[in-house]
């Protein structure tokens, strides 16, 4: 599961430090993911988010979903909407974690 946003006309410690660490300090609290790891590169930020394997995806997607939309007014001014993709992985999900 990876979440991107771009904010032009910054520098990558810019974007890391008033947009991205703020992201992966929210998505750290949700259950079921294992690990975050994040790139700022130029304009854009990149959130990876790997998963336990024996969580719902659909259910941390929706509850990653919610908390991008709770924090959406005080993203920094001139950042775009975060997007949020999810890479599918077979196999049956236990439970929601």
């Amino acid at each position: 599961m990876s979440v991107r946003f771009s904010w032009i006309g910054e520098e990558p410690r810019v974007v890391e430090q008033e947009a991205t660490s703020k992201l992966e300090a929210l998505f750290a609290s949700v259950n079921g993911i294992k690990e975050i790891s994040s790139s700022s590169v130029n304009v854009n930020g990149n959130i990876y988010l790997t998963l336990d394997k024996d969580c719902d995806p659909d259910a941390i997607r929706s509850e990653v979903s919610t908390l991008i939309r709770q924090v959406l007014p005080d993203m920094p001014q001139g950042a775009s909407f975060p997007t949020l993709t999810v890479n599918h992985q077979t196999g049956k999900k236990k439970g929601p974690c």
